[in-house]
């Protein structure tokens, strides 16, 4: 059973966050497919090699034709023979799971063909999350069985459209381990955001949600979430300042 990791890539290096996905997919994924959406942080080339990724290189960043880089993906996942398809962003990793086997236990599951996943929004600091409902609510389809013919993206342009292939969701089974989001987890990373979004042409709730905090709950996280453990970090400290008096 060939498992591979398909993960979009546009300035990750710098933030931390390419190093982090990279080091945890590596633990349990047998190739990682990346399409680089013209990166122009650091050079991510040296994680690359030293995970040995399959790279796709974008001259530019085209980040409102995301679908069509996923249908390029996912063509080149099934060309290096993957039978299971483990959709990631780059500023996102499996929780911890130690003994509870992980993503390889749902591939050898043989009562579903695809897995959908709840995603942990880490809220200005990876100590906090959030809970209400808009930032809580998000469970995305991420774990697909490669089946002969039919799997597919519906390719649109613009953003944020439907993440997972036609087809993926039938026979979909439920995961209990999390995903956690770090691109809200520092004041940093939401303002960069915000204006990624912004300058993309995104307006309206869908933008200022980013930045509106009137709603806001947040849980402490699980230090059992977390490889390395978990910094403390005071509520009053993390959220002394709104956002929005950032940006």
């Amino acid at each position: 059973m060939k498992l591979i990791a398909m993960i979009q890539v546009y300035n990750e290096v710098a933030n931390g966050n390419l190093a982090r996905c990279l080091e945890s997919v590596s633990n349990y994924c047998d190739a990682i497919q990346i399409f680089d959406d013209g990166s122009t942080d650091d050079d991510p080339y040296d994680l690359y090699e030293k995970y040995g990724c399959d790279v796709i290189w974008s001259t530019k960043n085209d980040f409102t034709n995301e679908l069509t880089h996923k249908q390029i993906q996912l063509d080149r996942c099934k060309m290096l023979g993957a039978d299971w398809i483990w959709r990631i962003d780059a500023d996102e990793v499996i929780e911890q799971v130690g003994e509870r086997g992980g993503i390889r236990a749902h591939c050898e599951d043989t009562s579903h063909d695809s897995w959908a996943f709840h995603m942990v929004n880490l809220w200005r600091n990876p100590a906090y999350y959030r809970v209400d409902s808009s930032f809580n609510d998000v469970v995305f389809n991420r774990l697909w069985r490669v089946p002969s013919e039919g799997l597919h993206f519906k390719v649109v342009e613009g953003l944020h459209q439907t993440n997972y292939p036609i087809g993926a969701t039938d026979n979909e089974g439920f995961s209990d381990l999390e995903i956690l989001h770090y691109g809200f987890a520092s004041d940093q990373a939401i303002i960069d955001k915000y204006n990624m979004y912004k300058k993309h042409g995104q307006t309206g709730w869908q933008l200022n949600r980013l930045i509106d905090e009137t709603s806001v709950q947040v849980n402490r996280s699980r230090v059992s979430w977390f490889k390395y453990g978990l910094s403390e970090a005071k509520l009053n400290e993390v959220f002394k300042e709104p956002i929005s008096s950032k940006v």
